[in-house]
């Protein structure tokens, strides 16, 4: 199987789409991230090098590093952000006008 890069969708297309879709549900779980990863799978196949067609496996390696690719950066996120919300909280004003 192959996606058609252009606007037209087939048979096959849709087939390979429920395809990548089941093997994103394996991977995260919930059907909204599974969506995004599979629209990450796809438009990375549509921008890489070459006018034709990817085969059915090199996009589900697509959609591997997309998955890869977002879980490496999840484990840092509360971090960074229970940093930045630290950060915020050390630099605000306080409420008597003392500093802090």
């Amino acid at each position: 199987m192959e996606l058609i890069c252009a606007g037209d969708r087939s048979s096959a297309d849709d087939a390979l789409r429920e395809a990548l879709l089941k093997s994103a549900l394996a991977l995260v779980e919930d059907q909204t991230e599974a969506d995004v990863l599979v629209g990450l799978a796809i438009r990375a196949a549509r921008e890489g090098p070459g006018a034709a067609p990817l085969q059915g496996a090199e996009l589900f390696r697509l959609l591997r590093r997309a998955y890869h690719s977002i879980e490496r950066s999840r484990p840092r996120r509360p971090l960074r952000d229970a940093a930045v919300t630290s950060l915020m909280v050390r630099q605000a004003p306080s409420p008597t006008g003392e500093g802090g």
